[in-house]
């Protein structure tokens, strides 16, 4: 395989950072008591980068909480892989088990409106879902 040039590794680490937010937010978004940014940092110590995914806790991003992070690697992008299929794990882990209202127990919780009004989507209640 070639080696990327250095526009196609920022673009990998791009695509990298967009999925890894969506785990977390798929994983953690559940369990966190209040609504949170999801974002992506990477520290470097002794040659060696850890990848953590945060959650922004309080408004104007003033606090934050590691949701999940890498281990030490060699490379920026090896971390982050490391860090999505740590996440990838994760949300296999936390989704088994959970059925359906739990799903929209947390929705309505949360005040989550995207079907306009029905969060089943179409007909009326759990067999306007069943029957998509």
């Amino acid at each position: 395989m070639a080696e990327l040039n250095d526009l196609e590794k920022v673009q990998l680490q791009l695509e990298l950072k967009k999925l890894i937010i969506s785990q977390a937010q798929a994983i953690y978004g559940p369990q966190l008591d209040t609504p949170c940014t999801y974002d992506v940092v990477i520290s470097k110590a002794a040659g060696l980068y850890i990848a953590r995914a945060i959650a922004y806790t309080e408004p104007n991003f003033r606090a934050y909480t590691v949701v999940r992070e890498s281990s030490p690697k060699q490379s920026f992008s090896a971390a982050m892989r490391d860090l999505l299929d740590k996440l990838c794990e994760g949300l296999t882990e936390s989704s088994e088990g959970m059925d359906r209202s739990m799903v929209e127990k947390g929705r309505e919780e949360r005040g989550y409106d995207a079907y306009g009004g029905n969060p089943y989507g179409y007909g009326e209640g759990e067999e306007g879902y069943r029957s998509r």
